[in-house]
């Protein structure tokens, strides 16, 4: 068995951030309209205050006054980029937010045209964000961020790249095999930013192989399993058409396991053996040894037929993992 942290890796390190602030345009163009707005509601309000007449102070001026002072309030409250003043103090607070934090505040257009956060604190930020990543996150985000610089023409900024934070990958990858790896990362990509040596890249496609073989072996022994536990389901189902309900109680324990029959005939594997189902789970057998006891041989032979069927899946599935981790 090969591990990865036995190959040696060029020296090079949750939440993939592609959140969209407003636009320098949409900003300016709502600043406008809600401004256009507010004059005209102030000019209907005081045209009708002057009116003098309680009907139109009550019903117009005054509801026009108030909706005049909201899109004030609201116009103030919209960042304004053009403002040193505030601009300074976009920047400071991003100095002192997290990346994801600035980018929900701003978007990246703002961010990257403004300098928010400046230029030599964006770096640390980068970092601060990638280093609660797995690898394949934190070069999602380089390559968006990647894209924005270019798009935007953002001069003199640097992003961290991929490679700064080969220790975040190598801490991944520490428990895993090559064939492992290749199961859960893009190997193409993970070189192109070297982070694996060519060789290991070259080896890509008989490591394919491996895996793939692994997978035809075990899908006869999965659709076999599949198929013993079906027939199992069959037989028990037989059993419970054929019982004779005779009060609320039994038709509500009836109805339960023919539900959950139903339940396992549509769905994965996965269902029949965690432990939630009544028909597999024997903490539920109170309930219908008491009042339906005539069935109760027949759940526990139900039970035993699936359990040993799982059983003897998991001794052929452990089997071929042993070879193909070997292989591996």
């Amino acid at each position: 068995m090969v591990r990865l942290t036995s190959i040696p890796l060029k020296e090079v390190p949750h939440l993939q951030i592609t959140t969209k602030g407003p636009s320098i345009s949409d900003i300016k163009t709502n600043r406008s309209a809600m401004k256009s707005f507010a004059e005209i509601a102030f000019a209907i309000g005081a045209i009708a205050f002057i009116a003098s007449s309680n009907f139109a102070t009550l019903f117009i001026a005054l509801p026009c006054f108030v909706i005049t002072g909201a899109l004030v309030w609201q116009i103030q409250r919209m960042n304004n980029y053009d403002n040193p003043i505030l601009l300074a103090q976009y920047r400071t607070q991003a100095a002192q937010s997290t990346l994801q934090e600035t980018i929900k505040e701003h978007g990246w257009e703002n961010m990257m045209n403004y300098d928010i956060p400046q230029k030599t604190l964006f770096p640390q930020k980068f970092k601060e964000a990638a280093e609660k990543m797995a690898i394949p996150e934190i070069i999602n985000l380089y390559r968006f961020a990647i894209r924005m610089k270019h798009q935007h023409r953002s001069v003199g900024l640097r992003i961290p790249e991929p490679k700064e934070f080969l220790p975040i990958f190598k801490k991944e990858i520490e428990n895993l095999t090559a064939c492992e790896m290749l199961e859960k990362y893009n190997v193409d990509q993970l070189h192109f930013y070297d982070l694996i040596p060519t060789e290991l890249k070259d080896e890509k496609p008989q490591f394919d192989k491996i895996v793939q073989n692994r997978l035809d072996k075990l899908e006869p022994i999965k659709k076999n399993l599949r198929n013993t536990l079906m027939k199992c389901l069959d037989a028990f189902n037989s059993i419970l058409e054929a019982v004779v309900v005779q009060d609320t109680k039994q038709m509500t324990i009836i109805t339960r396991l023919k539900n959950e029959i139903k339940f396992l005939s549509k769905n994965t594997l996965t269902h029949w053996f965690n432990g939630s189902l009544a028909i597999m789970n024997e903490k539920f057998e109170g309930t219908w040894a008491e009042e339906l006891p005539y069935i109760a041989d027949a759940i526990e032979q139900f039970r035993t037929l699936a359990s040993t069927a799982k059983i003897a899946s998991d001794a052929e599935i452990e089997t071929i993992d042993c070879v193909y981790f070997q292989e591996c």
